[in-house]
């Protein structure tokens, strides 16, 4: 789901950036009338985005199971972040293994026991126990969607009661 819902906002970005040109260049609308609507349009995006990853991480603890796994590697990829690969034992007695989200610095050492949950009927399906594993992308989404609609909030006040020059 992240990355597809990631690539969705990203393309919501895109498109609203060629919505706020057309209508500057081409509608000859001036940039204090777009701007609120071009932040507004990507702070709804972001709050929308932002509820889907909540939506997904609340679902997926309701439905899992909670075990505890053991870091058996720790992985690295072109970004430097090192990620944790983990094992644990199904509650059947299946030994799966999973990779955990990536950091730098590392968040977690090999040896190191962590709380798992998994899917019962899909135990590859399996996350750490952690704030940031479970919650971290719903905080950052719902920050960016305050942050772009409150811009657009106050410019579009600050629009409002900006006299005009003309006037």
């Amino acid at each position: 789901m992240t990355t597809t819902a990631i690539l969705l906002f990203g393309l919501v970005l895109a498109a609203s950036m060629g919505l706020g040109a057309y209508l500057v260049f081409k509608r000859g609308m001036t940039v204090d009338k777009v701007g609120p609507v071009i932040f507004a349009i990507i702070g709804v995006a972001a709050l929308g985005l932002a509820s889907a990853f909540l939506g997904d991480s609340w679902s997926f603890v309701r439905r899992a199971v909670l075990t505890t796994g053991e870091v058996v590697a720790l992985t690295s990829d072109n970004s430097n972040r090192v990620s944790p690969l983990v094992r644990f034992n199904t509650a059947g007695g299946e030994r799966v293994e999973f990779t955990g989200l990536g950091s730098n610095p590392p968040s977690y050492t090999r040896g190191q026991h962590v709380e798992v949950y998994y899917l019962a009927l899909a135990p590859t399906n399996a996350r750490i126990n952690a704030f940031a594993q479970l919650w971290l992308q719903c905080v950052i989404f719902f920050g960016i969607s305050f942050v772009f609609i409150g811009i657009a909030l106050f410019t579009h006040q600050r629009g409002a009661t900006t006299p005009r020059i003309d006037e």
